[in-house]
């Protein structure tokens, strides 16, 4: 579940608008409020201050919303004894996004990490 106000945002752009309405909606939300732990590969953590968005299709009915997403964001994996730096690794996590236009109740789910 995404928070209402990037529902409410989405669901105020206009439908041949819908990517870059989205987009901008995801714009500032923090890395730790999206589902991006499924996508890490190496056990990290995620690094906050590095998420983008890119919408890659959207579709649209009387219903719903459903976009999906490739979200890039950087997992920070710890060094293997106490001298070693994290080190971070560019990765890309597939998502899909569904907002109920009657309700604005959005769900977020991975398809490819």
């Amino acid at each position: 579940m995404l928070p209402d106000s990037l529902s409410h945002a989405i669901l105020g752009s206009p439908t041949d608008r819908l990517a870059q309405g989205i987009a901008a909606a995801f714009k500032d939300i923090p890395a730790h409020s999206l589902p991006l732990q499924g996508c890490c590969h190496q056990g990290g953590a995620i690094d906050d201050g590095a998420v983008e968005i890119s919408v890659v299709s959207v579709r649209a009915d009387a219903q719903q919303i459903r976009a999906e997403l490739d979200v890039f964001f950087t997992e920070v994996v710890g060094g293997c004894s106490c001298s070693d730096d994290p080190v971070g690794y560019p990765m890309c996590c597939r998502m899909r996004l569904r907002i109920d236009r009657t309700t604005a109740e959005s769900r977020l789910e991975v398809l490819d990490g």
